[in-house]
């Protein structure tokens, strides 16, 4: 007899259950983050973590792109919060996908740079776009720190996507 933990089941949750490889990352990125009042979401939202106090709803699931965008969506036209979706693919390593409340559409493929005091940077991967500040706070959009530049595909950001979420320094 194979015996499974006890899960409860919830079919109303818009994101199915994660692996074990996702949740990890998914509890790294949101320690990285240093909300210290997060909650684990139920019914609706079950298998997310919120941040209230940054207005925050983070999931993660290994499909590509597009799959769960109609979910992100639906979860911040709930909320009323800014929804951040892990994306953990082996051979890619971590990305990130943003939906905001207070913008239409989605910032695609962003890679977590490094870590600060206040919260975790989230770099566009390839193109270009605003560097985000993932604070306690809430999503700041900045552009204090240097981003890799396009053509010259730095080491660090080889080392964040192959082992993500690694402190760094400013």
């Amino acid at each position: 007899m194979i015996e499974l933990p006890l899960q409860a089941s919830n079919e109303r949750a818009l994101f199915r259950f994660m692996s074990h490889r996702i949740a990890t990352r998914l509890c790294s990125f949101v320690n990285a983050v240093g909300d210290s009042d997060r909650r684990y979401g139920a019914s609706v939202l079950a298998n997310t973590i919120l941040l209230p106090n940054a207005s925050i709803v983070v999931a993660g699931t290994n499909c590509r792109a597009p799959l769960y965008d109609r979910e992100s969506e639906e979860v911040a036209a709930l909320t009323g919060f800014d929804v951040i979706l892990l994306r953990f693919d082996p051979d890619e390593g971590t990305l990130f996908d943003l939906f905001l409340t207070r913008m239409r559409g989605v910032l695609r493929n962003y890679v977590a740079w490094h870590t600060s005091d206040t919260g975790q940077w989230l770099v566009p991967d390839r193109e270009d776009g605003p560097s985000l500040l993932i604070a306690p706070s809430g999503i700041k959009f900045t552009t204090e720190i240097v981003r890799p530049a396009k053509d010259l595909r730095l080491p660090a950001l080889h080392r964040i996507k192959s082992a993500p979420l690694l402190k760094g320094t400013n």
